[in-house]
């Protein structure tokens, strides 16, 4: 298991995949466990998405998400619940799903180009118990 503290940059807690079923994963967590490059690109102060104008590190992605976690959990929602996603691909949608995963729910991802029929069948399909959408997507 590999756990990430934004706060402080890397947490490592894990057991190392076995090397012939999963090469790149074995590599890649040896790579964390030896210290090497990644541990310092995940500091709290350095920039983690950059879309268009705005930038945010992974402080603010923390912090911002842990916002929405709070929000949906003001809102009803329960660890296990479904909440469905039915944005645009920007920093919010990013923002929200990880504030949905922080507040223990399961992540439902829509698609927001989807025409109303497909959406409707996708959120009888899924139920979830919320359903957070951008203005474009609510207003089809």
């Amino acid at each position: 298991m590999l756990g990430l503290d934004f706060r402080g940059g890397l947490h490592l807690d894990f057991e190392v995949p076995d090397h012939d079923r999963f090469p790149c994963l074995s590599l890649a967590y040896r790579a964390l466990a030896g210290g090497g490059a990644l541990p310092t690109v995940l500091n709290a102060a350095n920039e983690a998405l950059v879309a268009a104008e705005e930038r945010y590190t992974f402080a603010d992605l923390d912090r911002l998400s842990e916002r929405v976690a709070h929000g949906l959990v003001a809102r009803g929602m329960r660890k296990g619940d479904r909440v469905g996603i039915a944005m645009r691909n920007c920093p919010s949608w990013i923002l929200t799903y990880m504030g949905v995963v922080k507040a223990g729910g399961i992540a439902t991802l829509l698609n927001g180009w989807w025409e109303p029929a497909e959406m409707e069948h996708a959120i009888a399909l899924t139920d979830p118990k919320l359903i957070i959408a951008d203005t474009p997507r609510v207003l089809q």
